[in-house]
């Protein structure tokens, strides 16, 4: 019988995933600067040591507090001013 997964485990899952759409879409700086608001209004005085870790820490702590995983998604998502590839035909 499987394991159930720990709280810690899934917290764990769901920053990978949301690290991991940041960096396919190709926008971790800027997905890094869209959260910081989110961690400052979350946090207020430790938002600048979280903000400083990286976009793994900010992501943590926002789940941790309560932000949905598909709000953090679409953070990330309106992070991503890269222009898209034209369609060739």
């Amino acid at each position: 019988m499987a394991k159930k997964p720990t709280q810690t485990e899934n917290k764990q899952h769901r920053v990978a995933r949301l690290v991991t759409l940041a960096e396919e879409l190709g926008c971790v700086k800027e997905a890094i600067d869209a959260l910081d608001e989110q961690v400052h209004d979350a946090k207020g005085s430790e938002a600048s040591r979280i903000n400083n870790q990286g976009l793994d820490a900010q992501l943590d702590y926002l789940l941790e507090v309560g932000y949905y995983l598909e709000g953090l998604e679409e953070i990330i998502r309106r992070a991503n001013t890269k222009p898209k590839p034209e369609e060739s035909f």
